[in-house]
């Protein structure tokens, strides 16, 4: 039987938080483990309980909704004060509110190319600020790194992944949310939680931003990764088809299109779309909701503006299972959480420490139209 850590919401505490800084987690990290393995008392957290939609509750909300905390239902009009510094509250989980809710929000960005969709994995760094890059390229004495037939005695063509030159800082990233101490407490969540999303949303287009730059440019000087393009003509099926290939060439299956916004938009100018005869079922739907169809098995996703994609007449397709790497410093929490838990306070700053890394040529191709 497993044993329970936490089985109310006073476990949820300052200990709690130091265990997850000995496991190099965050907090919220550390608190959704014990809720996946079953630590945590089913009155708290239970991993099939769901919403009024369907889709699972989030942890944290369940964690805050067992405080007495409803950032969603009836009680949101309590004020911070009331809902995160009553009596019988622990403060620690107005910090843990605010970091869950930001990561939550930064994942809701609706059609629109996210982070999330760069990135297929986070690599934590504890102690350092410059990781070394783990790269794919092929082996020099051999042409084309493909399997194929071996004579006798002979050497198998081979890719080689190595620890090169390839560095990338971590660098800090954030912003904050200032007011009197008077106003900070005496907010209602409603209102908070909108400056929040403002907040969230502005960091996740700074984070697209700048995986698609260095998706487009490498992470260095010498990137061992540089952009491949299939230079097109018109926007067409067919020359979406030519990026398809070349990303072939690389392993790569995009699943996600996007581009520079005028020749992203003139795709669903194509007849197949936009035509009345069309048959096509995304066309009438597209029509009838606005809802984007896929194109040729990719979803497409609005990428930001403004971005290094902006007038370079380039759609790119992406692979996310190919993605960039992030590095991230796992001690560094993303709200400062001692500060946050007293009330001598007149600003929340969110700041987190990350670096991105592009090891191969397979998260994305672009195809420039002329």
């Amino acid at each position: 039987m497993t044993k329970l850590a936490v089985t109310q919401i006073r476990d949820i505490n300052k200990d709690l938080k130091q265990e997850a800084k000995s496991n190099r987690r965050t907090f919220g990290a550390q608190i959704e483990m014990l809720a996946m393995t079953g630590q945590i008392a089913a009155g708290i957290v239970s991993p099939t309980r769901v919403g009024a939609s369907g889709r699972p509750v989030p942890t944290y909300r369940q964690v805050l909704a067992a405080a007495g905390v409803d950032i969603r239902g009836a009680r949101t009009a309590q004020t911070i004060e009331e809902a995160f510094f009553r009596n019988d509250a622990d403060p620690i989980l107005f910090p843990y509110y605010i970091e869950e809710s930001y990561r939550e929000i930064q994942n809701q960005m609706r059609n629109q190319l996210s982070f999330t969709n760069l990135v297929s994995e986070r690599i934590p760094l504890t102690g350092q600020t410059i990781a070394q890059i783990p790269t794919l390229r092929e082996d020099e004495t051999n042409t084309n790194g493909d399997t194929s037939r071996v004579s006798e005695g002979a050497e198998f063509p081979t890719l080689l992944i190595e620890m090169g030159d390839q560095t990338v800082p971590l660098l800090k990233y954030g912003g904050n949310l200032k007011a009197s101490k008077e106003a900070l407490l005496n907010i209602r969540l409603p209102l908070f939680n909108r400056w929040l999303t403002v907040l969230a949303r502005r960091e996740t287009l700074r984070k697209t931003r700048n995986a698609i730059k260095v998706i487009l440019n490498g992470h260095g000087p010498d990137t061992v990764a540089p952009n491949v393009d299939a230079t097109g003509g018109g926007a067409s099926i067919a020359e979406i088809v030519k990026g398809l290939q070349l990303a072939a060439r690389y392993g790569a299956q995009p699943s996600i299109i996007t581009g520079d916004a005028e020749v992203f938009g003139t795709l669903f100018n194509l007849d197949i779309l936009s035509s009345p005869a069309s048959t096509f079922s995304g066309a009438e739907s597209l029509r009838a909701t606005g809802q984007l169809p896929s194109i040729l098995g990719m979803a497409p996703l609005m990428a930001p503006i403004p971005s290094e994609l902006d007038g370079s007449n380039k759609l790119l397709l992406v692979d996310p299972e190919r993605g960039l790497i992030e590095f991230h410093n796992p001690s560094m929490d993303l709200v400062e959480y001692d500060y946050l838990m007293s009330r001598q306070l007149n600003i929340v700053q969110i700041s987190e420490m990350s670096g991105l890394a592009k090891p191969d040529q397979g998260v994305g191709v672009t195809v420039t139209f002329a």
